[in-house]
């Protein structure tokens, strides 16, 4: 049974619904995208998940507009009218790419991107910029599949509802015309909306583009909904028909993604693996309840930015080195990932010796060559998470809790510079007696300035006397 908010009452001033929901410098740029329509004498319409989000009363600043005729010529003229009404003439850039932190040198500009019949145009709002306003344009078009799993051909189309017929789920296939704020919905998602049911558009959706099936597992738990029982029935024979080993890694990883990010990832990476989405993309990819435990203590714990990696971390930590290569592979993992993914490996097989170190010292060398995500992810794949806790499990626990907690910042207060003010000269000698000094300092037998001072100034000696 859904949970999905009953939305009719709602529907009826969606003009006002909108003004309350957008920040003052996206309604302003809205009216500027109106006016510019008005002007141009094309139809435009917001699509896509802002509408489904307004329409259950739920966040969204993604603004995709669709536009019935040359979205880049009504982008471009947009640009130019918040240029004059924020006292700016500055050009827009066109056929360029705009990265994240190459948004700062263009404060008083309205960048533009643009590819085939689409643009992005970025505003910073009014002086002093406050809020980055993103608005997506692109022309009404339908897409043609040549091949399984392949990427689409697109052409224009002069229609909304035929640009809406290529969309993912009707949920999605809604449209609402900023002439009149009327919604146009060909599809019959408000229906599915109020049922809350995920449901695909036509019987070769999946076949037309197989990440379907993810984002089918993303809206369906995001949302609490359902995946309608004739498109379930369409997913598992996509599945099982081979098609999500037709995408290119990019495509997957990209997907993965998506969903690693979300508030309810432990939820959706159950649901693939329930499916079957998991075990296709890798046969290694597994989930249990330990998993399960283990994601769901990192979503209540850790930061959103943290997740990600720890959700991929904890998702492949049981994989020996060759599966790790496997799935590093199918997804195309960058160099740092991977490397990443190995050390934490490396940290697993490395619990025996970690139990064996006594000394704080012996506990530091052992975890320092580290990065921290590998030690963070160690400590929630170690965790009995209400289970009968292993004496051993748990005392590599307190050692990392220990390493993370206190010794990794432990530094002695005197160095090489003092070193040399007792006449070493500079060379191979200073390594082993820094190494001593932190061995002494992290165990206890150094804790001062001064005692450092001392066992300095006698390995010094006995180094110099050596020759």
């Amino acid at each position: 049974m859904s949970d999905a908010p009953n939305f009719q009452p709602h529907i009826q001033n969606l003009k006002s619904k909108i003004a309350t929901r957008l920040p003052a410098p996206y309604q302003q740029a809205l009216d500027v995208v109106i006016g510019a329509a008005q002007r141009s004498g094309v139809a435009v319409y917001l699509v896509g998940g802002f509408v489904r989000d307004l329409l259950l009363d739920r966040p969204n600043l993604d603004l995709d507009i669709a536009v019935e005729g040359d979205a880049v010529a009504l982008a471009t003229a947009v640009a130019t009218s918040l240029d004059t009404s924020n006292g700016a003439a500055t050009a827009p850039l066109t056929n360029s790419k705009l990265r994240a932190d190459a948004i700062r040198p263009y404060q008083n500009s309205k960048p533009i991107t643009t590819t085939f019949g689409t643009a992005k145009l970025i505003w910073p709002g009014d002086d002093p910029p406050t809020t980055l306003v993103y608005l997506d344009f692109a022309s009404t078009r339908q897409e043609s599949y040549a091949a399984l799993a392949a990427l689409p051909t697109v052409s224009f189309v002069p229609d909304i509802a035929t640009d809406l017929r290529r969309r993912d789920f009707t949920i999605n296939a809604i449209a609402l015309r900023l002439a009149d704020y009327t919604l146009v919905d060909p599809y019959g998602g408000l229906a599915d909306l109020s049922a809350g049911l995920t449901r695909v558009l036509h019987p070769a959706s999946f076949v037309d583009d197989p990440t379907r099936i993810f984002r089918a597992v993303r809206y369906e738990q995001r949302l609490g909904f359902a995946i309608e029982p004739t498109t379930l029935s369409l997913l598992r024979e996509a599945i099982s028909g081979g098609l999500i080993e037709r995408l290119s890694p990019d495509r997957v990883r990209h997907e993965l993604e998506k969903l690693l990010r979300e508030e309810r990832a432990p939820a959706m990476f159950a649901r693939l693996a329930e499916l079957g989405i998991l075990a296709a993309v890798d046969p290694a990819l597994r989930w249990d309840e330990q998993l399960r435990h283990q994601t769901e203590a990192v979503a209540l714990a850790e930061s959103p930015i943290q997740r990600p990696l720890l959700y991929l971390l904890l998702l492949t930590y049981r994989l020996s080195d060759e599966e790790q290569r496997r799935v590093s592979d199918r997804l195309n993992l960058d160099a740092d990932t991977r490397t990443l993914m190995q050390q934490t490996r490396q940290l697993r097989i490395g619990i025996p010796d970690l139990l064996r170190a006594a000394r704080p010292s012996d506990i530091y060398n052992l975890l320092h060559p580290y990065p921290d995500a590998a030690l963070l992810a160690t400590t929630y794949a170690l965790a009995p998470y209400g289970g009968a806790s292993v004496n051993a499990l748990a005392a590599a626990l307190g050692k990392i809790d220990l390493y993370r907690r206190e010794l990794v910042a432990i530094k002695p207060e005197l160095g090489g510079a003092y070193m040399a003010t007792l006449g070493l000269p500079q060379g191979k000698a200073y390594k082993p007696i820094l190494d001593e000094l932190r061995r002494a300092k992290l165990d206890g037998e150094a804790l001062t300035r001064e005692a450092e001072a001392a066992l300095l100034q006698r390995l010094v000696a006995a180094a110099i006397s050596r020759g």
